[in-house]
């Protein structure tokens, strides 16, 4: 019958060199500051995001109240493309690689003429935030809505007269920046709350140490070595 082996001892040999943990250490929190800079960065785009919906928020829940004058559409014209993204390739549950899909949408230019206050203005908004329009029927609604020689109500911006709008009101063009700010924001924050809580364990930790070789454990705090340094 064969012998089993015995489990190898392991001795202070076989034991990580703390100098090499403790350099890997040094690198481990500088990328966690690395890290941490550059979800502050990604935190700042969300604020900035969120501010752009912030304001047109503000501006289309406005101009249900601004004042309203006859104006005549004297350009119209609708803008075909075709806008692409990469998605799963799925059969049943299974993912088979990346494709990309491709969606066609309209977006309605127009250009219509009021008078306010005895001078002639042009404008060119149809809503706050205008947003292509998906669906083909959506399209030749807004296209007869708004044909060439049809009147329209004009809402008028009160600064900025070029600005004003044919449909007041909050839309999901005004709206959408608003979202997709808070939740990169909400992302961003969770993500440099782990970083940082990390961090701040860390250094709070080795302000309580006395001078020696330490090593980062997983929950941050940092751990003596048991094996003393070389001298």
């Amino acid at each position: 019958m064969r012998k089993k082996r015995k489990p190898a001892k392991i001795t202070a040999e076989h034991e990580p060199d703390p100098e090499l943990a403790a350099t890997v250490d040094k690198i481990v929190f500088r990328v966690r500051v690395l890290a941490s800079i550059l979800i502050g960065c990604g935190f700042l785009g969300g604020i900035a995001i969120a501010r752009v919906g912030v304001d047109q928020t503000w501006e289309a829940w406005q101009s249900e109240n601004w004042p309203q004058v006859p104006g005549t559409v004297t350009e119209s014209d609708m803008t075909f493309s075709s806008q692409s993204h990469p998605t799963d390739n799925r059969e049943g549950n299974v993912v088979r690689g990346r494709r990309e899909v491709s969606k066609d949408v309209w977006s309605p230019n127009l250009t219509y003429e009021f008078e306010l206050d005895g001078q002639k203005y042009e404008g060119h908004r149809i809503a706050v935030a205008d947003i292509p329009l998906e669906k083909h029927s959506d399209a030749t609604e807004a296209w007869n809505r708004y044909a060439l020689g049809n009147g329209v109500v004009v809402h008028i911006h009160p600064v900025d007269p070029t600005l004003s709008v044919l449909e007041p009101g909050i839309t999901f063009g005004a709206v959408g920046p608003l979202i997709i700010g808070t939740v990169v924001c909400a992302i961003m924050g969770c993500f440099e709350w782990f970083v940082l809580s990390k961090m701040l364990v860390t250094l709070v930790d080795g302000l309580h140490k006395p001078a020696g070789i330490y090593t980062v454990g997983t929950d941050g705090r940092l751990q003596a070595s048991n094996r003393k340094k070389k001298g």
